[in-house]
């Protein structure tokens, strides 16, 4: 496991466990260089990850030199604006939807139970009571 610590904070994340949707950018012929559909920057680009546990850390860099990361956790309000942004719409709405459960949903009382303290609850009232 690969762990990667945020910027501001003393935690870290499993950055092989998590997901990640890089920048994406588009060539700007004025310049005859690409530019980051996040910043809008000839320079600066971003990462958006989403952590195994559910959180989402935004990585920003620079391709200038001399300059450190910075990772930070963000919102997931501010994490769909960005995945929007960038061009991840299917995902973004894919994560507006509400979550739905998933696994095995139980009764409160399996059908057989209550069969049986429907037996028993007409026992009861006819005044056999717990005999046999």
């Amino acid at each position: 496991m690969k762990r990667q610590k945020l910027s501001e904070k003393r935690r870290w994340f499993a950055l092989d466990r998590a997901k990640c949707f890089p920048d994406r950018v588009w060539f700007e012929s004025m310049w005859g260089a690409w530019r980051s559909r996040a910043t809008g920057s000839l320079y600066a680009r971003e990462a958006l990850y989403l952590t195994a546990s559910g959180r989402w850390v935004l990585c920003c860099w620079s391709l200038l030199q001399g300059r450190e990361p910075l990772w930070v956790e963000t919102p997931p309000s501010a994490a769909l604006r960005w995945l929007e942004r960038v061009g991840y719409q299917e995902v973004a709405d894919e994560l507006r939807k509400p979550a739905r459960r998933r696994g095995i949903v139980y009764e409160a009382v399996p059908a057989l139970e209550c069969v049986r303290l429907q037996a028993f609850e007409e026992a009861w009232s006819e005044g056999k009571g717990g005999e046999q």
